[in-house]
């Protein structure tokens, strides 16, 4: 079975997009990534709740590439800041 992993961001513009094609192309027969943002404009309280009581449910590690998202992750997480998303594998 594979890990369900979804890097989080503010925009969805670069570091989690980044980030899931990285982990797509370094092992994605044990990994299946997503990315998200979610900071696009306001961010409803409806789409919160979705993604915390039932996206968030399925998935099993988050990897949260901007400091401001962890409200977003209930499970177990993964945070490191850095100036540029390849430094996570670094």
């Amino acid at each position: 079975m594979k890990l369900r992993v979804l890097f989080l961001c503010a925009t969805n513009g670069l570091h989690s997009p980044m980030a899931e094609a990285l982990l797509g192309r370094m092992d994605s027969q044990h990994f299946e990534a997503v990315s998200a943002g979610t900071s696009c404009g306001r961010v409803q309280l409806r789409a919160f709740r979705i993604v915390r009581d039932q996206i968030a449910q399925r998935l099993r590690l988050f990897v949260i590439v901007h400091v401001r998202q962890r409200t977003l992750a209930p499970g177990t997480t993964f945070s490191k800041a850095a100036r540029a998303p390849t430094r996570l594998f670094v």
